[in-house]
Formats: structure tokens, sequence, C-alpha cells
């Protein structure tokens, strides 16, 4: 039985969420559900953090703060937590 190594199955199972995420994203933006959309790219920002994929989590807090930001004060709790994440990643990423 080969056995696959911890990191990769992790990244493997990241990336199947990622997808499933994508066609949820894609379809809340077809209902026209923006915030909908934006609390499920900040999910998945979440999840690439904590795999270690800093880079692709940076985009998508960056497209999740945009489409927050459309709300103005009724998803300021939302907009202030992904600046929160915005800003860890940016320090993790040069640390």
């Amino acid at each position: 039985m080969t056995t696959v190594p911890k990191r990769r199955y992790g990244n493997v199972r990241v990336d199947r969420a990622r997808s499933h995420n994508n066609e949820a994203i894609r379809l809340r933006e077809s209902q026209g559900n923006l915030y909908a959309a934006a609390q499920a790219r900040y999910n998945v920002a979440i999840a690439l953090r904590k795999a270690g994929r800093l880079a692709d989590a940076r985009q998508y807090a960056d497209a999740a703060l945009h489409d927050f930001q459309t709300y103005g004060a009724g998803a300021a709790d939302m907009v202030d937590k992904t600046l929160t994440l915005i800003s860890d990643l940016a320090k993790t990423d040069t640390a």
C-alpha cells in the first residue's frame, strides 16, 4: 500500500474544496448574491492560508473584501475580518 505524504494529501483536499467552493461562488454570483459569494471566498482564503498557500489565499481574500465593501456598513464586520486576514497574510508572507 502506498502512503500519500500528509502535505500532499492536505493540498489535494484543499484543491478539491476550492473547486467545490468555486462552483458555489459562481452560482451565488449568478443569483446576484455577492455577499454569499464573498463569504465563500473568505472561507477559501482561510483554508488556503492553513495549507500554506499564501498567494492564493491573498487573491481570494482580496476578492472577498471587494465584494463585502459593496455592502457598506451592513458588512462592516466582515470587512474588518477580511482586512485582518489580509494583514495576517502579508505579515506571514514577509516573515
